[in-house]
């Protein structure tokens, strides 16, 4: 069982698993995502702390996607099920920008620990990818180029700083 605590950009990594764990025949993987729009690190933190059910939870697996709820909080899918990885997604905005990444990022890892269920999670980080040159927020960054080299850099820091085990490329990906 795989747990996405992120936004649009989570849904959108995860819109063509059902097809990839089919042809792959991986039919007992599930993937869990706890998805608000645009939601930041420190969003996710302070509705983890106020346990508002302001998240809607989607299920992927190899037979197709399923919305199980349309409010619910972060602590009750925490210790929902024994995920085996948990995979954490920033603010698309603010990707490129390490203070919006901690100490939030830090106090999630320490909540979920708190209130899994699971033995043993690894904990990955989903890379955004930078917005297009014509996006009218790229000038905060410079240029798109800039912007990815940001968010790389970002990413880097964050996982030597905060406990994260395996940074997911997706930025990069799609940048190449």
């Amino acid at each position: 069982d795989v747990l996405f605590i992120g936004n649009s950009f989570s849904i959108d990594a995860c819109t063509s698993l059902p097809h990839l764990l089919r042809s792959a025949k991986l039919s007992t993987v599930a993937v869990y995502v706890l998805y608000k729009g645009g939601f930041s690190m420190k969003q996710h933190y302070e509705y983890y702390l106020n346990n508002e059910p302001v998240y809607e939870l989607w299920m992927y697996d190899s037979r197709g996607e399923k919305k199980l709820e349309n409010k619910t909080t972060i602590r009750n899918v925490m210790k929902r099920f024994a995920y085996d990885v948990v995979v954490f997604q920033q603010y698309s905005l603010e990707s490129g920008n390490y203070d919006s990444y901690e100490p939030y990022l830090s106090k999630l890892l320490q909540a979920y620990k708190i209130n899994t269920i699971s033995p043993r999670t690894t904990f990955a980080f989903n890379q955004t990818w930078a917005y297009s040159s014509r996006h009218k927020d790229i000038k905060r960054y410079g240029t798109q180029e800039d912007m990815w080299r940001k968010i790389c850099q970002t990413s880097s820091e964050m996982k030597q700083k905060s406990g994260i085990d395996i940074i997911i490329p997706c930025g990069t990906a799609v940048q190449n």
